[in-house]
């Protein structure tokens, strides 16, 4: 009988407990009741759900660790820790604090992307990784134009430089062009001088071609262009223009 009494009041102190931790995780105070529960595991391995409701709480706690210092690391403007927890963060529990991750983390790529493309000095190197960011954004937000023209910029730059590297001068003409009407400080101003120049081959091209008008046309595109140095596009027309002089007649 004794026993028996001792097992119902061991039984009542148990049950006791785990309403306390469930109250407790109820009300929101994960430590303390993952305190109450660890005590519960330690006295009965087994009892009711209280692995469950630890592997809850330790999930939640995590997630929200996470979250916090994702937020400290944004809030101070270290973005590439941010990005990390952020990132962290989504993968392990993508519904916690859903709008807010999402938000943070689209503004953080379209940071992280823009600021590789305003480095100093400028480099066509870092683009591609720039890409990848605006590319994620628009994950998040397809129908946002400002990840959409970021992107599209930096194809139609990678494009023309391509094109450039391999001596198609005019489709790297066309796709510079395009990059500098909408953007010409793009890439700390790169664009605009690998436009000149293919401008200038471009035209180089056509002349050994022997078709002058298109010749002429790179060349004026090329001596239209805000560059410091617009002496060999000019040399090239002073060259070209008395070959498009017609002779007369005697």
């Amino acid at each position: 009988a004794q026993k028996g009494l001792e097992r119902l009041r061991l039984q009542r102190e148990l049950s006791a407990l785990y309403e306390q931790g469930v109250a407790l995780q109820q009300a929101g105070d994960l430590a303390g009741a993952l305190a109450i529960f660890q005590d519960l595991l330690v006295r009965t391995p087994e009892y009711q759900d209280v692995r469950l409701r630890m592997g809850e709480i330790q999930h939640t706690l995590k997630v929200q660790g996470l979250f916090a210092n994702a937020q400290a690391a944004y809030e101070t403007g270290d973005y590439a820790q941010a990005l990390d927890l952020f990132e962290q963060l989504q993968a392990l529990d993508a519904s916690y604090q859903a709008s807010t991750v999402q938000d943070r983390l689209y503004e953080l790529y379209m940071s992280m992307g823009r600021e590789l493309l305003e480095s100093q000095p400028p480099m066509a190197e870092l683009v591609p990784k720039a890409l990848e960011y605006f590319g994620r954004a628009l994950t998040l937000r397809p129908n946002s134009p400002q990840a959409a023209q970021e992107k599209q910029l930096g194809e139609a730059f990678l494009q023309g430089l391509q094109g450039f590297q391999q001596g198609y001068y005019d489709p790297a003409v066309t796709n510079l062009r395009a990059v500098y009407d909408r953007r010409p400080d793009y890439l700390g101003g790169m664009v605009l001088r690998l436009l000149y120049e293919a401008c200038v081959r471009s035209g180089d091209q056509y002349r050994r071609d022997n078709d002058l008008g298109f010749a002429y046309q790179q060349y004026r595109q090329a001596e239209e262009l805000p560059v410091d140095d617009k002496t060999l596009a000019r040399e090239r027309l002073k060259d070209i223009v008395p070959l498009l002089t017609p002779t007369p007649t005697p």
